[in-house]
């Protein structure tokens, strides 16, 4: 969708307000780590989530997530990557964060090899072996300084559909559309 305003010489684009999360990890790949799966998660409920199988026949490591606000106040989330292998989870990584409007952000959620078999509380995250508190202030993530093309390409120009939608979610590579809305009234 897209506005024009009268008598404007030249418009500009309103800054995308995005979360690009970024999951990598020191396992190898598929020996330690066959599966990623990401869920997104909102204090009103609204849960997306998407499963990647990693290898050979899958995606490679670091695996890019964008998620686009595109409209109403803007809410925390928590992110929250789990490697997996057979089907069991190994490594988690979680933040609970946020959006800045009208900028990108970027969150890194690194799969430690030091984290794994390590359970912490839904509020936590794993860092060296220990839980900490999984709260990160958006404001002191780095900014996004590019856009993320499906496939990963870091410096590509941005290739996500528009999608009307609270939440947007694109997983780099996810060029199928099955990331999934839990409840169902998010079109991906």
């Amino acid at each position: 969708a897209w506005s024009a305003v009268l008598g404007a010489s030249g418009c500009v684009p309103t800054p995308r307000t995005e979360l690009v999360v970024w999951v990598r990890s020191e396992l190898e790949v598929p020996a330690e780590l066959d599966g990623l799966d990401v869920e997104v998660l909102t204090p009103s409920g609204r849960k997306l989530a998407k499963s990647v199988l990693l290898g050979p026949r899958g995606q490679r490591l670091p695996v890019t997530l964008v998620l686009e606000w595109v409209r109403g106040e803007v809410e925390p989330v928590t992110v929250t990557a789990r490697g997996t292998l057979d089907g069991e989870t190994r490594v988690t990584a979680r933040a609970i964060t946020g959006f800045v409007r009208e900028q990108s952000r970027l969150l890194e959620l690194g799969l430690a090899a030091s984290c794994v078999d390590v359970e912490c509380r839904e509020y936590e995250t794993c860092r060296d072996r220990t839980c900490d508190i999984a709260l990160v202030d958006p404001k002191d993530l780095p900014p996004w300084p590019g856009n993320v093309e499906v496939g990963g390409d870091w410096d590509a120009p941005d290739a996500r559909p528009d999608v009307p939608a609270d939440v947007v979610a694109d997983v780099a590579g996810d060029v199928d559309g099955d990331a999934v809305d839990a409840d169902g009234d998010v079109e991906l």
